[in-house]
């Protein structure tokens, strides 16, 4: 046994040299970095440690003209008079970030043979010029290396969500003026439950889920649940007025109803999960609570840790916690659990005793026989379905789960699409240049690259076709010549947008929709999509 590990160990090690090599051009760093997954992923990262100099920072419009206004053409201009307005010019963008190498204008005018040493994938480029982008830079020697950061559209993304709140209540029915403040200013009932609708914006707010077009969060202290019905107002669910407790985690059900959880400091096993609908108030698991002396009593109720509160995809929400002996209580072997919360009401016990984990978007990682290799699962209905066994026991990488369904890259690094009974291996995820899940789970949306060297196809450089994918058929809907941004698809219509306006495929049919300087962002379950734009939401709704 001791010599078959030491053969494992050093089969490892002379992959994990060879990637290591391998990351040493520029173009093989930049893509792996960029979809880093799988054992090359060890080599990439080690190379990405060995950098001279590393930053990560935003090219918005800022970046795009010199200083004496003239507009520049180029990723390498971009990049340039990025570090410019930084050291500068004082024109830094708030998610841009410092670094130590081109603090001085003769630096700076070294950074263009530095670029042309070194490499970014041309998409990249594409993006910068139709939008805002976030990049990372990577400095080896006298060689940069750019590729994007994908931690930025996600964060983007959640200010987007913030930004539609507000701007969906201010488009809703105007309102008479009023004296009172924000928070008094009762206006008509929310639908269903007796809740006072409160028409103004919440700016105290904190965006956590969306779900059918509803949305829920909680305030800045922690202290407050809060559910935006846009168009008409939000409304406060739940609000917390004991001393040291604090909601965490909140998730919408498909019934309009909420899960939260609770934690109380000082007592790291005693969080509870509450269920709201409406003004109603139900204690799903309800942790142990301090008598006057501020000692929590033993054995008195469920003692459990929440570690992760996610939605299933279709309405549903999962729960990840680990149960205890007693309050604060450690010594005692503990039990694993992850369970559905169904949007009936309903509690299934899915896993238990496990080596578990749960992603943000409902991915349930599950050992198999304790150990390596992993077995994802994914929700359907009242069950959970395995889609997949990862060799490498990690997240999915950049996963889309949806309805039951599930776009995920594999090991492999080929883009799979989970139909609900089935995988579809779709090719090289780098192949592609966007794909998307429809929110009905039933479709998926895919820009594929080709060159000029692809077969009967007449293209300059890098080109895109326009597909759908659905039940087990892809149909070519179009070629585009030229790169697209916000690329979404709704209840099977398809959305990018394009020379400041949005394409749209709805079946075969296409529709250009003229004289929106704004990208797809949110699909919406009637089809349509909310805008978005550089500089926040485009107040408008879009689609066939």
């Amino acid at each position: 046994m001791k010599k078959i590990a030491g053969w494992l160990l050093g089969i490892a090690i002379v992959y994990i040299g060879f990637t290591y090599v391998q990351a040493r051009d520029p173009q093989y760093f930049a893509e792996g970095y960029q979809d880093c997954s799988g054992p090359a992923c060890v080599g990439i990262l080690l190379r990405s440690m060995q950098a001279d100099e590393s930053y990560t920072t935003v090219i918005s419009d800022n970046d795009k003209v010199n200083s004496k206004g003239k507009p520049l053409g180029s990723l390498t201009g971009y990049l340039i008079q990025d570090r410019a307005n930084y050291h500068r010019f004082g024109k830094a963008d708030s998610e841009d970030n410092g670094d130590t190498l081109f603090t001085t204008t003769a630096a700076r005018s070294g950074m263009a043979s530095m670029i042309d040493a070194g490499y970014f994938d041309p998409h990249l480029e594409d993006k910068a010029r139709q939008g805002t982008v976030g990049v990372t830079v990577f400095v080896f020697g006298d060689t940069l290396v750019a590729t994007e950061n994908s931690s930025y559209e996600a964060s983007k993304k959640e200010k987007m969500i913030q930004e539609a709140v507000i701007a969906s209540i201010k488009e809703g029915p105007e309102q008479q003026p009023s004296q009172a403040s924000p928070e008094q200013e009762a206006k008509p009932t929310a639908p269903g439950h007796g809740l006072t609708l409160i028409a103004t914006p919440s700016r105290d707010f904190l965006f956590r889920h969306s779900y059918a077009g509803e949305i829920i969060g909680v305030s800045r202290d922690h202290r407050k649940v809060i559910k935006v019905f846009p168009g008409k107002g939000h409304a406060v669910l739940y609000e917390e007025k004991r001393e040291h407790y604090n909601i965490n985690q909140v998730v919408l059900l498909a019934d309009g109803s909420a899960l939260a959880s609770i934690e109380i400091a000082g007592c790291s096993t005693c969080h509870s999960l509450l269920k709201l609908d409406g003004t109603e108030q139900t204690w799903i698991y309800e942790g142990p609570s301090p008598n006057q002396q501020g000692v929590f009593a033993r054995n008195r109720a469920q003692n459990q840790s929440i570690q992760r509160l996610s939605p299933s995809g279709d309405g549903s929400a999962l729960i990840k916690y680990v149960r205890h002996a007693s309050p604060n209580s450690h010594q005692s072997k503990p039990s694993h659990h992850i369970d559905l919360i169904h949007h009936s009401g309903e509690i299934i016990k899915l896993f238990e005793n496990r080596s578990l984990d749960l992603g943000l978007n409902g991915d349930i990682l599950v050992s198999i026989n304790g150990r390596r290799p992993h077995s994802h699962w994914v929700i359907q209905g009242k069950k959970a379905v395995r889609f997949y066994d990862d060799r490498m026991g990690t997240q999915l990488y950049r996963a889309e789960f949806k309805a039951g369904s599930v776009l995920y890259t594999d090991n492999d690094g080929d883009l799979v699409y989970f139909d609900g009974s089935r995988n579809h291996n779709l090719g090289s995820a780098k192949g592609f240049r966007e794909a998307a899940l429809d929110p009905t789970g039933k479709t998926v949306a895919l820009a594929r690259t080709i060159t000029s060297d692809t077969p009967g196809r007449d293209c300059y450089r890098y080109c895109y076709l326009i597909e759908r994918f659905s039940n087990g058929q892809s149909q070519v809907l179009a070629q585009e010549d030229d790169s697209m941004v916000g690329f979404v698809i709704a209840n099977g219509n398809i959305y990018y947008s394009m020379n400041r306006g949005i394409t749209g495929y709805k079946g075969s049919q296409k529709e250009y929709f003229k004289g929106y300087p704004a990208t797809p962002a949110i699909p919406l379950k009637n089809g349509q999509v909310i805008l978005e734009r550089n500089r926040g939401i485009y107040p408008k709704i879009v689609g066939f």
